[in-house]
């Protein structure tokens, strides 16, 4: 799935909850960079104002001011169009 200037490829799902699942995979720039990362999904179905996004999006934020070796540093908050996943 492609978003703006990235694309993003999905590997192993890591695990899945009520709102969604989580994936394994590569976010790749038009410029070549590679990075792995987690990948979390809502279900599809959820509204823009579905709690569940909410959650996501306050999850985002928090996570974003933490820096703990055993904590995933949060790259982006988007929304993906079409794609299988």
């Amino acid at each position: 799935i492609e978003r703006g200037h990235r694309e993003f490829s999905f590997d192993d799902l890591l695990g899945k909850g009520g709102f969604g699942e989580v994936y394994l995979g590569t976010m790749k720039t038009t410029g070549g960079l590679s990075t792995r990362v987690a990948i979390k999904l809502l279900l599809a179905g959820l509204g823009e104002g579905a709690q569940a996004v909410e959650r996501l999006r306050d999850e985002a934020g928090m996570l974003a001011t933490v820096e703990h070796p055993a904590v995933l540093r949060v790259v982006d908050v988007t929304q993906l169009e079409g794609g299988s996943r």
